[in-house]
């Protein structure tokens, strides 16, 4: 029993014998949702993030990271002119009719904040006394807030289909049909949890004694939508009361305007590392 004891604080200051890193992170560069689009052209802008982290060395070369960012992210989209996005309502008679939207000049500007959680392999190597090679190659969890959104249109026009009747209203304000010019809304809709695949790489300058500057790029890829792809709404929406409310909600929300909808953040980061590891001798040690 006691042999086994021994062996078991020998593996334990094995383990945290090797050296181990807190790391400082920000970033910066292209990053937002990368739109497959199906009726317009969405548009990456720029963004920027903060991170904390820690590395766990296995040897001289290879490390395990983890941690978690968070990310500002936006976009912009312009909806193709003209073009006629429908879903099927009821009316306020219970009659069953296709909620046709219209647009011209129609475009979203686009927001997220997201938190990662990474899990990366990082390898590195000498290239000079106090430089260092990296790359890293892993995945991450991504977590968006709500998408925030702030639409404008030179015009609107929404109108009524009712197939039975083979009858298109679009001249009855009064229940929604209608012409809004100028029109301008704001709101939100939720992004899903999506998967990343992730890759940096870059150089590493010893500052002092256990600190580290890292420099480099980053790279980081959707392999899921972020896009709810259930969705049966319509760009805005349908007030059959009257023209005066109707709301955004969203490109992301509507019918069958996008294709895909995944995430991408491209840019240069800067790390600071400080290094820390466990110098106190075990009893198999004495």
């Amino acid at each position: 029993m006691k042999l086994k004891v021994i062996i078991g604080l020998c593996l334990f200051c094995t383990l945290i014998g090797h050296t181990q890193e807190f790391v400082l992170k920000t970033s910066s560069g292209l990053s937002g949702i990368l739109y497959d689009d199906l009726n317009g052209k969405g548009t990456i802008g720029f963004g920027g993030g903060l991170g904390v982290g820690y590395t766990y060395f296995l040897n001289a070369h290879w490390g395990i990271l983890t941690g978690a960012e968070i990310a500002y992210n936006q976009n912009q989209y312009k909806l193709n002119t003209d073009e006629v996005i429908s879903t099927p309502k009821i009316d306020d008679y219970r009659s069953a009719f296709y909620y046709q939207v219209k647009t011209t000049g129609y475009k979203e500007d686009q927001s997220f904040v997201s938190v990662a959680i990474p899990l990366i392999v990082q390898y590195r190597s000498l290239i000079s006394n106090k430089t260092e090679f990296y790359f890293g190659v892993g995945g991450k969890l991504l977590l968006p807030t709500n998408q925030q959104v702030s639409a404008s249109a030179a015009t609107i026009a929404t109108s009524g289909y009712y197939p039975d009747l083979n009858l298109e209203i679009d001249d009855l304000p009064n229940h929604g049909f209608g012409i809004l010019n100028n029109w301008e809304d704001k709101g939100s809709l939720s992004l899903k949890p999506s998967v990343l695949l992730s890759l940096e790489g870059g150089l590493s300058f010893s500052l002092k004694k256990g600190t580290k500057l890292y420099t480099g790029i980053y790279a980081d890829y959707g392999l899921t939508d972020l896009q709810d792809h259930n969705s049966t709404k319509n760009l805005v929406t349908y007030n059959l009361n009257g023209l005066d409310d109707i709301a955004v909600n969203g490109i992301l929300a509507a019918n069958n305007t996008v294709k895909h909808s995944k995430y991408l953040s491209a840019g240069i980061q800067i790390k600071l590392g400080i290094n820390f590891k466990e110098t106190n001798k075990c009893l198999c040690q004495l």
